[in-house]
């Protein structure tokens, strides 16, 4: 059985469902939804991949969408 400590250090995988990526940013499964059909005012679209009724997440496309967040945003430290 594997620890809790031990899966908080594992890398996060590449391909994420909602879920997943929801927990990746530490947002809410609705947030990651609304983010990626562009309903939330101010904040660039989350890009996915549509498979069947599920939204699939590239892990790198997390991580630009944090990016492009922050310069919108006018932040000079991004993450």
């Amino acid at each position: 059985m594997r620890s809790k400590r031990a899966s908080l250090a594992a890398e996060p995988p590449e391909y994420m469902t909602r879920a997943e990526a929801a927990k990746y940013l530490r947002v809410s499964s609705a947030h990651v939804s609304n983010l990626a059909h562009g309903k939330v005012p101010g904040m660039p679209r989350l890009r996915f991949c549509p498979a069947g009724r599920r939204l699939i997440f590239k892990r790198a496309w997390l991580d630009e969408f944090v990016e492009a967040a922050a310069k919108e945003r006018g932040e000079d430290d991004t993450i």
